[in-house]
């Protein structure tokens, strides 16, 4: 199986032997602690939204801000989906309605999950890797800012990213595919793979996949309603499962963007201690402008911090140093923390964003104005009656 492909998967083979599962840990990270995370960051997603697309929100940084917040939350939905629920279904195998989903409906979700939150991860990515560099350009090379980081070009850039984005992943949606499970069997597994792979199912007993299915023999001799996904012609390809899943993956998603990140945040971070000291051997007060560039800089280092050590795990797991007992806890815990790099945006805008702070608590304050003026117009026509009524129609 590709090694790229353990980010979305629940049942695995390493090196063509069994993948011992820990359900129960997977349900921990994958079924209540990502869920949880995931419901804070789409509550949290929801408030960036209404914040940056507010018309007082306007620069090349905001544009490309809006597009993070989007594929974070699409992320985060594709994990709850891809993840949580087949974590959870897989812990009660024996329930018929979790059992209907683990073996009909999630092979048929398995690949337009993937396919979609691969390329938001893709999109989510390259353009944290185009604000850093528009902020480096801004705060490092301010004179060429103003002809290249403008609205125009932002447009264009994300634009172009979301294409390649959609474009690159497009094999995914050929590499694999859902059948039935033989008329004989009982599937137990939705499991991606070649003749020399196995994957563990929601029994104690398992067999070896073939090019078909995987499936166990049916204890009461009956025919269950099963479904299958299994690699296509494409997937058995070296090129898919050598070039394009492993090393095109981890070069693209992961080794390229995390050193152009690091090296742009370590000149903006330098760049910032040097204004600041300039501004403190000449004693001048820094225009508002000036500010405003400050913080949002500030706010996207933090960003791509958050961004460094949330997706520094998944780039580990795509090697096999890692023993089998370990590699299935650490796959948790990198899945809940691509979860989470999609979750906490809010916090960093809100407690070092000034102008998104400012702009939030206004909408906070506008919305509980209307309220009190809703319920004072509402309550002025009671009281007017009150006050015409005459002394006899109250005694009646």
């Amino acid at each position: 199986m590709p090694v790229s492909e353990l980010n979305l998967q629940v049942n695995l083979s390493v090196g063509g032997v069994p993948f011992k599962q820990d359900k129960q840990l997977m349900f921990v990270f994958w079924g209540i602690i990502l869920p949880v995370i995931g419901s804070f960051g789409l509550i949290g997603n929801i408030l960036n939204i209404i914040v940056l697309f507010r018309r007082e929100m306007k620069s090349t940084t905001v544009y490309f801000l809006r597009t993070l917040v989007l594929t974070d939350t699409g992320i985060i939905v594709g994990c709850i989906l891809g993840l949580s629920s087949i974590s959870i279904t897989q812990l009660h195998p024996d329930n018929p309605a979790m059992n209907y989903y683990t073996h009909v409906i999630y092979p048929h979700m398995f690949t337009p999950i993937n396919f979609i939150v691969m390329a938001l991860q893709f999109t989510n990515v390259w353009v944290t890797v185009a604000v850093t560099i528009e902020r480096y350009i801004a705060i490092c090379h301010p004179f060429s800012a103003i002809y290249v980081c403008n609205r125009r070009n932002t447009f264009i850039l994300i634009g172009c990213i979301c294409v390649i984005a959609i474009a690159y992943n497009i094999p995914r949606c050929f590499a694999t595919k859902v059948t039935e499970c033989d008329n004989r069997t009982e599937c137990v597994t939705s499991c991606v793979g070649n003749r020399s792979d196995f994957c563990s199912g929601v029994t104690t007993n398992f067999t070896a996949c073939d090019n078909i299915t995987d499936c166990v023999t049916s204890r009461d001799g009956n025919k269950r309603d099963c479904r299958s996904l299994v690699t296509t012609d494409l997937g058995k390809t070296e090129w898919y499962e050598q070039y394009y899943s492993v090393y095109a993956y981890m070069i693209i998603i992961y080794i390229v963007p995390l050193v152009i990140l690091l090296i742009l945040n370590l000149f903006l971070i330098i760049e910032l201690m040097r204004m600041r000291m300039r501004r403190s051997a000449s004693s001048m007060l820094p225009t508002p402008n000036e500010n405003s560039e400050t913080n949002m800089s500030i706010v996207l280092i933090l960003i791509v911090v958050i961004f460094i050590l949330c997706q520094t795990p998944g780039l580990v797991a795509q090697f096999w140093f890692l023993d089998q007992d370990v590699l299935t806890k650490w796959l948790c815990v990198s899945n809940t923390l691509f979860a989470l790099n999609s979750s906490v945006n809010i916090i960093i805008y809100t407690a070092v964003g000034r102008k998104f702070r400012t702009e939030l608590l206004t909408i906070f304050r506008l919305r509980a104005k209307g309220k009190r003026n809703r319920g004072a117009r509402n309550g002025a026509p009671e009281l007017a009656t009150l006050m015409n009524m005459p002394v006899y129609a109250s005694k009646r």
